[in-house]
């Protein structure tokens, strides 16, 4: 798997959030980003879930652009770990921040995504990223 994004340019209501990005991340590699604001990371994992038009540029995995039509079909090789995890059960939502996202990492190893995005990345999750990554996915994590 290769996920590869090309001079993209994003602005939002008349804000550049970036310009000319690129960036090329192949299978059973780990890439972390620093330095972006909260509001460019969420836009950047909606750019390549093809959930939001950018300015320039192109976004493709494996070869294939990533359109709204075809956004639908490669994100089911992608997964997310947000910074925040909420549960529709409440019950679960008792459960401790870091508690949950062992759950939800957890799931996410089960399925054994091409791709991982993370918002955040602790010491324990790093080992397990390693782990993914030696059989072939590729991981994208933001950092503080």
């Amino acid at each position: 798997m290769i996920l590869e994004l090309k001079d993209t340019t994003l602005s939002l209501a008349g804000v550049t959030l970036w310009t000319d990005f690129s960036l090329i991340v192949k299978g059973g590699e780990i890439v972390t980003l620093s330095g972006w604001t909260r509001d460019n990371r969420k836009a950047l994992m909606e750019v390549i879930w093809g959930l939001l038009p950018f300015d320039q540029g192109f976004v493709s995995i494996d070869g294939e652009l990533i359109t709204t039509l075809s956004a639908p079909y490669l994100r089911k090789k992608m997964a997310y770990l947000p910074h925040e995890v909420r549960w529709a059960d409440e019950e679960r939502n008792k459960i401790p921040f870091v508690e949950q996202r062992k759950q939800l990492l957890e799931e996410i190893v089960k399925r054994q995504p091409k791709l991982l995005l993370m918002d955040d990345m602790s010491t324990e999750e790093q080992l397990v990223c390693r782990q993914l990554a030696e059989k072939g996915t590729a991981v994208i994590a933001f950092i503080e």
